[in-house]
């Protein structure tokens, strides 16, 4: 319970040092000086001059939708549609930068629960209790059907709030996905999920959200790409993945802390290299093992061969075992030579490291 607790302070720290050096914008469009049913905000001819200094921010992740809204049809809907659809990326932007930039998986995990389930599913049922409270239903702002000239103060509030909720989903499916790994599978939303459990709404005919096609290389966008099925190897070649990543991903923490103690590991290793050989992605900087070959042989023997703890690699384990480590002067193993090694001196030592990982 302490533990918890003390992780809880720090994430609130985080949170508010990161998060909170100015109000979040769309917490001031449902709460605060945004609000667009405010007498100050109704008069369209003040937004006239504003649209132009929306800086407008783009994605430095990839994303996987963009918001495709209906025309805004005056200067009032320009620029709050500039304002949502450039802090969506900007709230994107933060959010995944803070997560990545933490080592400690438990934070890691507590960060991605308290945005998700607590900062951006409370946003959704405000926005859908004020699009209830109001009669704020899309229906208002087709603009195949919709008079413009009736009641232009409330078809103006109806599309930002709109436009709003469209933003809020965006954001909260791309900070999921950025970070699935650690998203439990009972807990992973779909865009129906977040209209029926967020905003308490029926599954609507048009979302808004136009899926991306996939980059190809170099990060050209292409209107036509043929997918073909990777190879098998290419399936295989990327890292270990410990079957128990997500619900106890804590055990890596004490395996790598085993590991340094025992001076297996280098001693500057950082959490954040050394989940990654173990998440299934592509390995970004190898470990070094600074124990010698036979004790490297030992470790990835009990963690794959004896014991199972990862996934089954289809006898590819020792060209993933070369990709995720290296020797402690940066050189490759000889993957030809380290598998036919026997069973170290030390190989108690290893047993015990290993054990985290069955019995944590």
């Amino acid at each position: 319970m302490l533990v918890f607790s003390v992780i809880e302070l720090k994430v609130n720290l985080i949170l508010t040092k990161q998060m909170n050096k100015q109000s979040l914008l769309f917490e001031r469009i449902l709460r605060g000086d945004l609000r667009p049913w405010l007498e100050g905000n109704k008069l369209d001819e003040k937004f006239a001059g504003l649209t132009a200094g929306v800086k407008m921010i783009s994605p430095n992740f990839q994303p996987l939708y963009d918001i495709e809204f209906d025309r805004c049809f005056n200067q009032k809907t320009k620029y709050y549609n500039k304002l949502i659809v450039s802090e969506a990326n900007g709230y994107c932007n933060r959010i995944i930068d803070l997560i990545r930039g933490e080592d400690d998986l438990r934070i890691i995990q507590y960060l991605l629960s308290n945005i998700l389930k607590k900062k951006l599913r409370t946003l959704l049922m405000d926005v859908g209790k004020l699009i209830r409270a109001n009669d704020y239903d899309i229906k208002y702002i087709n603009p195949y059907k919709s008079d413009f000239g009736i009641d232009t103060d409330h078809k103006s509030e109806t599309f930002i709030i709109q436009l709003l909720k469209t933003a809020l989903i965006k954001v909260y499916l791309e900070i999921q996905e950025a970070f699935k790994t650690y998203v439990q599978q009972e807990e992973y939303l779909e865009t129906e999920d977040l209209f029926l459990q967020g905003l308490s709404e029926a599954i609507p005919e048009q979302t808004f959200l136009k899926k991306r096609i996939q980059l190809a290389a170099n990060n050209i966008e292409v209107k036509t790409i043929v997918i073909h099925a990777p190879a098998a190897e290419e399936l295989v070649l990327c890292s270990f993945t410990y079957h128990q990543f997500i619900k106890k991903g804590e055990n890596l923490i004490d395996l790598r802390d085993n590991l340094i103690k025992n001076r297996f590991i280098d001693k500057n290793t950082s959490f954040r290299e050394f989940k990654r050989i173990f998440s299934g992605k592509e390995v970004l900087k190898p470990v070094r093992w600074t124990g010698n070959e036979s004790e490297f042989y030992y470790f990835v023997y009990l963690i794959y061969t004896k014991y199972k703890l990862v996934k089954d690699l289809k006898q590819n384990q020792w060209k993933v075992a070369c990709r995720c480590f290296v020797k402690e002067d940066g050189t490759s193993f000889d993957r030809g030579k380290v598998k036919n090694l026997k069973r170290p001196q030390t190989g108690g030592l290893i047993e015990k490291a290993v054990a985290l990982l069955i019995n944590g």
